[in-house]
């Protein structure tokens, strides 16, 4: 088997094994969020679904990917590909590493009613990538060497590949072992300058907090309105609109008025 198919595997697996994983936690969980996770696992989706959805509507970038595993699934709710993905969009736009790692997955397989896209798919990696995600810094290696839906680099899909097996955890063997063969496969077609190349980019490599956009708090004030949660929604017009952002400042106009 060519490194090429090995790679593609992976990524499709990931994308089968992430949309079939259900809820999971995106960091320390305290609080509300815990025990929005503890009865999703002991299956009462129900009062998961009460803890988690009103956490979501407020912003909560975990909450928001939870509702996103819950609707692919249907764990609650009904299955819905485009809840889901609506979901998965607004903790994305808050910074939620793992869902645009997930947006990424769903954009290489066509999966939940979205149009396969593998130039988006990469775009989503490499917002996850740039945060230390190690699954999105491993599939944007995969991505790189194949040349999906970017230019073919392998150098830098080498570099993404060095990175992935430095920021797995110590328990994910598996993925770090996959990681590490991609490397070393990717390394065959490169020079000793170009690999060296590869690990200078890797050790220089630092991350980029993630810093919401215009349009992500504008697109957060209208579901905020959708909701009457008129609160939320002025302070986040007002946000933007002391910016100069005229979409926030005509909104807030309106809502004065």
């Amino acid at each position: 088997m060519s490194p090429s198919s090995i790679e593609t595997l992976r990524l499709r697996a990931m994308a089968i094994a992430a949309a079939c994983a259900g809820i999971v936690s995106f960091g320390a969980l305290a609080g509300p969020a815990e025990d929005g996770n503890a009865a999703y696992w002991r299956h009462d989706y129900a009062e998961a679904l009460r803890i988690l959805r009103p956490l979501a509507d407020q912003g909560d970038t975990s909450a928001q990917a939870d509702m996103g595993y819950m609707y692919l699934n249907g764990f609650g709710v009904q299955k819905s590909g485009a809840q889901a993905v609506r979901w998965f969009f607004r903790s994305a736009g808050n910074g939620n590493p793992k869902a645009q790692a997930m947006l990424a997955h769903l954009y290489f397989s066509g999966d939940a009613g979205v149009s396969r896209d593998l130039a988006l798919s990469a775009k989503w990696d490499r917002r996850a990538a740039d945060q230390g995600y190690a699954e999105a810094e491993y599939d944007l290696g995969a991505l790189y060497a194949n040349g999906f839906g970017v230019s073919q680099d392998y150098v830098e899909a080498m570099k993404w590949s060095i990175l992935a097996i430095s920021h797995y955890a110590p328990s994910e063997t598996e993925s770090g072992r996959l990681a590490t063969v991609n490397r070393d496969r990717q390394a065959e077609h490169l020079s000793p300058a170009e690999i060296a190349e590869a690990e200078g980019r890797a050790q220089a490599w630092k991350p980029i907090p993630f810093r919401r956009t215009s349009e992500n708090d504008l697109r957060e004030a209208g579901f905020a309105l959708e909701r009457k949660d008129y609160k939320t929604a002025v302070r986040l017009y007002r946000s933007r609109a002391d910016e100069g952002v005229a979409e926030a400042q005509t909104m807030l106009g309106e809502m004065y008025s």
